[in-house]
């Protein structure tokens, strides 16, 4: 029924408004074959339009998403469907911006395995895709241009099930020092620190704690990383630790939730980018199981063949064996992936 209702505040702002607002969008094409016991096949299209009107005092936005499946993914996903993924008005004034409607709550230092991130879903051929926001009002205030802070509350179908949280931010001698406190969801709450800040390197980390509805421990969740540029070349390393996640394989259960990345409790992240120039760069990335010693392992190239149209090549794979996490027996052990991708 809430989605209804925004898909109707988008058809009458369009009507109200019409050519004040600014259209554009995003086609997105993935071809994928991987190899397990036989080849694979699978075509994801995307089609992103962009709907957005700005002015001094609101801005609205929205973000919707068209997929067309063929092949392996059309079996998990069916031939099509929609999302919407942002769907909001934004209004400024003297004492801070209130937000209301679909949105991404972002909490802590951003990056990947941040324990206060409200979706730990995990897309290895893109990390940095955008998620899925919530129905939410927001809040978001600054005490001066280095200290502030948000609220927010999103309303569920039943009152105790209802997600709240806020954060508070400085910054002090370099460094970037955030504490938050959030309810995502009945008996599931994290309250902990973040951290960023740049000495010989930059540090990020991010630091939380697990309680239920009384305030009673469950385990902490943390990453830490660093970052380096050489030149034109990005270095990334991340260590993820999750107190609840498994010691050993025999534990694992191939449940996820939004208390975990992944099963083990131990992970790292190397992340390496290298621009050759303004139209070609070249990136990889593993990520390891400390646990069980698997790991998944990327290597990419981005071609910008025109202003707005990129393709890129992806050759991905899986070092684990039989029940392992990153297990080439169950997920397959290579794949390639041919993406094109055009703004307009």
């Amino acid at each position: 029924m809430k989605l209804r209702l925004f898909y109707f505040f988008i058809i009458a702002t369009i009507s109200i408004y019409g050519s004040d607002i600014n259209i554009n969008g995003l086609f997105r094409d993935d071809l994928i074959l991987n190899k397990g016991s036989d080849f694979k096949y699978s075509n994801i299209m995307e089609n992103r339009f962009l709907l957005q009107k700005k002015s001094a005092a609101w801005k609205y936005y929205f973000d919707l998403r068209l997929f067309f499946y063929s092949g392996s993914a059309a079996t998990l996903y069916g031939d099509a469907k929609y999302r919407l993924l942002r769907g909001f008005i934004k209004y400024y004034t003297n004492i801070g911006t209130f937000v209301i409607g679909k949105t991404y709550i972002n909490f802590g230092a951003l990056s990947m395995f941040n324990p206060f991130d409200m979706d730990k879903n995990v897309n290895f051929n893109d990390p940095a895709y955008d998620k899925e926001g919530k129905i939410a009002l927001q809040y978001d205030f600054s005490f001066s241009k280095l200290a502030g802070g948000k609220i927010y509350i999103s309303p569920q179908n039943k009152p105790q099930n209802s997600l709240f949280g806020s954060s508070l931010y400085f910054n002090i001698s370099k460094f970037d020092l955030g504490f938050i406190i959030n309810r995502y969801g009945k008996d599931n709450i994290i309250s902990g620190i973040s951290f960023k800040g740049d000495l010989l390197l930059t540090v990020f980390g991010n630091i939380g704690l697990h309680l239920n509805d009384v305030f009673q421990r469950k385990f902490l969740e943390a990453n830490l990383g660093i970052e380096y540029y050489f030149g034109s070349t990005l270095f990334q390393f991340i260590y993820y630790f999750n107190e609840s996640g498994k010691d050993n394989i025999s534990q694992y259960t191939f449940y996820y939730n939004n208390d975990h990345y992944f099963q083990a409790k131990h992970y790292g992240l190397i992340n390496i980018s290298y621009i050759y120039d303004y139209f070609l760069n070249f990136y990889g990335y593993s990520f390891l199981n400390f646990i069980d010693g698997s790991t998944l392992d990327l290597l990419g190239a981005k071609i910008t063949v025109n202003n707005g149209f990129d393709v890129s090549l992806e050759i991905f794979g899986l070092t684990g064996k039989g029940l392992e996490e990153f297990s080439s027996s169950l997920y397959g052990s290579y794949g390639i992936l041919c993406r094109f991708q055009v703004k307009y």
